[in-house]
């Protein structure tokens, strides 16, 4: 990060133990810490507003989440499972 080669660090479907770590160490060793977080998060898959979610908020990281993330190829539906075409 400091030749500019990557100017912000995130993190991508971490546990809330693994991010926890990851921010500790980097403020210990005085590395830069991730900025963000992209979490699962849809509406069969609302685990992160538990733990992660909250975790973010304390610890001012964005959070990256949405209907991009909600696609799912074997997901049933009333007239069967859907597949992409």
């Amino acid at each position: 990060m400091t030749s500019g080669k990557v100017r912000y660090l995130a993190v991508s479907n971490w546990s809330v133990r693994h991010v926890q770590q990851a921010l500790d160490l980097a403020g210990r060793h005085g590395r830069e810490p991730f900025v963000a977080i992209q979490a699962l998060y849809n509406l069969l898959d609302r685990e992160a507003e538990w733990e992660l979610l909250p975790l973010a908020g304390e610890q001012r990281l964005g959070s990256a989440r949405g209907p991009w993330r909600s696609w799912r190829p074997t997901w049933a539906r009333p007239g069967g499972i859907w597949t992409p075409h």
